[in-house]
């Protein structure tokens, strides 16, 4: 196991394929369990590097269906330069949840309803990465799938 976060992949119910393809890496670490609100600007462009892009990226976060516990829709809210501080709102907010970031192309009300982990397994299997707040907020882990 590369790192203590390895076995989450398990979770995601990926085909053998998309599996064998998957890697995780602890991207960044915030041992004060939130970014600081004078590096939110900072940790935005590092998203921006990594995704390729020169604009806004999506937050994307897990809302319980009221009538079905279990079972999630994806709510998302577009970041850039000029409300950042919403990564650190969402943070905390979201303690002990998921939280994503993804590409401002990403459409999360296409996938549907589902169980949490089933749906970061939808996500990564179309738009192939994407960086996954632990529920204990203390790290940014990056999750792609190695081309073959």
């Amino acid at each position: 196991m590369e790192n203590s976060w390895e076995g989450l992949l398990d979770l995601f119910e990926l085909s053998r394929d998309i599996r064998d393809q998957a890697r995780l890496i602890i991207w960044k670490e915030f041992p004060c369990e939130a970014p600081e609100e004078s590096k939110l600007v900072e940790l935005l462009e590092s998203i921006k590097k990594l995704f390729k892009t020169d604009d806004d990226v999506k937050l994307v976060w897990f809302e319980q269906v009221p009538s079905n516990p279990g079972i999630f829709y994806l709510n998302e809210q577009r970041v850039n330069r000029a409300n950042a501080i919403v990564i650190k709102d969402f943070w905390d907010t979201l303690a002990g949840l998921y939280l994503l970031f993804l590409p401002k192309e990403f459409e999360g009300r296409k996938l549907g309803i589902g169980c949490d982990d089933k749906l970061i397994g939808d996500i990564l299997s179309k738009y192939r990465k994407l960086l996954l707040k632990t529920p204990d907020g203390q790290e940014l882990l990056y999750i792609y799938l190695e081309n073959h």
